[in-house]
C-alpha cells in the first residue's frame, strides 16, 4: 500500500533515489543516537567513579 501510494507521488524513476536518502537518513539517526548513549553512560561512569573517590563529608552529630 505505502509503496504504491510512492509511486503515485514520486514517480518510479525517482523511488530508488528515494529509498537511498531515506536509508542515509535512517543509518545517520542511529549512529547519532548511539553516540549520544555512548556519551551519556561514560558521563554517568565518571559521575559514578568521582563519588566512589570523592566521597561527601560525613556530617557528625
Amino acid at each position: 500500500m505505502i509503496l504504491l501510494v510512492a509511486i503515485i507521488v514520486i514517480g518510479p524513476a525517482k523511488i530508488a533515489e528515494f529509498g537511498k536518502s531515506v536509508g542515509k537518513v535512517t543509518r545517520n539517526i542511529k549512529q547519532a543516537s548511539g553516540e549520544l548513549s555512548r556519551n551519556l553512560n561514560n558521563e554517568l561512569e565518571e559521575e559514578q567513579k568521582s563519588k566512589t573517590v570523592n566521597p561527601p563529608p560525613v556530617k557528625k552529630t
